[in-house]
């Protein structure tokens, strides 16, 4: 097999990442320092800077744990490192809230870090995974709604096309934040679909927010010839999907009619 090529960004900064990711039935998942060529049984994944996609999939049987790491180096504003874990068979959502001003690779069902930070995405799996045998994902979640319900009360927002430390672009008026905060719930939402369901306190705080957002959205006059329209149209149908789901479909249609405000 002939040799995968590197990115020149790797060549340059590699031996600032020599930790590698790590499991064992007695320590669980871990990092350390993984020497170049070292081959040892408890070594999961290190760290590389292949160009291109690359989609790796670790199974460990004995934590009923399926890890998918994903990079794509070396292609500007397509780039991105992330991993998708799935425990017991549901998938492990993570409520980072700086991610909801992040537009690419920012799905709540991702662990996403900026490019070749592999030392952040080893800790975001390892977190993430004691998270998700602890069950205590309540208050990270409700930070995570509550930030999207604040974000439709601003007047403009500042939002990166990725995790890598460039300058925002702000994004003004009720329609764009409108459409970006519809996304983000969207996307919540459909997360929560295939993850561990939410208990009743997380429900209850999604149905405010659905309020809120059906609020905001009924409030406004809309253009319905711009192109952008169909977003909007994705993001009320993943609430009316989970409005009915949880009992409160007749509260959707009220605001569809113009009978609530």
């Amino acid at each position: 097999m002939a040799k995968r090529k590197m990115t020149n960004r790797w060549e340059e900064i590699k031996s600032q990442y020599v930790n590698g990711l790590c499991f064992s039935k007695e320590k669980g998942l871990y990092t350390r320092i993984i020497a170049e060529g070292e081959q040892a049984d408890d070594i999961i994944y290190r760290p590389h800077g292949y160009y291109g996609f690359v989609s790796d999939e670790i199974d460990i049987p004995e934590c009923d744990l399926h890890i998918q790491i994903n990079s794509n180096f070396g292609y500007r504003s397509k780039a991105y490192l992330s991993a998708m874990l799935i425990c017991k068979g549901k998938v492990v959502l993570s409520f980072d809230t700086d991610k909801l001003y992040v537009l690419n690779h920012s799905s709540v069902s991702a662990l996403s870090v900026p490019l070749y930070d592999w030392d952040s995405l080893f800790e975001s799996i390892i977190v993430a995974y004691k998270q998700a045998l602890s069950g205590l994902y309540q208050t990270s979640s409700i930070a995570y709604i509550e930030e999207i319900g604040d974000m439709l009360d601003k007047k403009e927002i500042m939002v990166r096309k990725t995790f890598e430390k460039e300058e925002p672009t702000k994004w003004e008026g009720d329609f764009l934040i409108t459409l970006h905060a519809g996304r983000k719930l969207k996307n919540l939402l459909d997360g929560f679909d295939l993850a561990v369901q939410p208990d009743e306190i997380i429900i209850k705080y999604l149905k405010a927010l659905c309020h809120k957002y059906l609020t905001k959205v009924f409030s406004q006059t809309f253009d319905t010839n711009d192109k952008r329209i169909s977003l909007l149209s994705e993001s009320l149908l993943a609430i009316h999907k989970f409005m009915c789901q949880n009992k409160a479909g007749n509260e959707y249609l009220e605001y569809l009619f113009g009978k609530k405000s």
